[in-house]
């Protein structure tokens, strides 16, 4: 199975994962050992922890989650915490989510989304035709 969607969206995963705060910070000792750059991000970056298997198997499944979600999607994957409490530029993170969001940002596999006016998702739209309708 895999690429089955043009769009997957993804919302609230990290406010309502079973992983523990403390749990997604294996992502950001991830990191240093594989020696990615950091991301740069503004605030306070996460720290690193070792795995635990005792105390992160939690993990092995959100983690699991996110695979299959990227997997499904052809086009996009869209992320959306609507609880967000860590400031990333034009964008918000969860404070859970923020070594996942440094990953992200460091190996460049992300674009992110400004707000518009209103405090809404900035997200230009493309119009189809009546032949891409007819071609599906």
């Amino acid at each position: 199975k895999g690429l089955e969607f043009d769009d997957v969206l993804m919302i609230n995963f990290f406010q309502d994962s079973l992983a523990s705060e403390k749990s997604w910070r294996v992502i950001k000792q991830y990191m240093i050992d594989k020696q990615l750059p950091p991301a740069n991000l503004p605030g306070e970056p996460s720290r690193p922890k070792s795995f635990d298997p005792t105390v992160d198997g939690v993990l092995c499944g959100e983690l699991k989650g996110i695979y299959t979600a990227i997997t499904r999607a052809r086009v996009n994957l869209w992320i959306v915490d609507l609880q967000s409490d860590h400031e990333l530029g034009s964008q918000h993170c969860k404070r859970s989510s923020l070594p996942m969001c440094e990953y992200w940002v460091s190996s460049k596999l992300v674009n992110t989304v400004g707000k518009n006016e209103h405090g809404q998702a900035a997200i230009v739209a493309k119009e189809s035709t009546p032949e891409e309708w007819f071609e599906r």
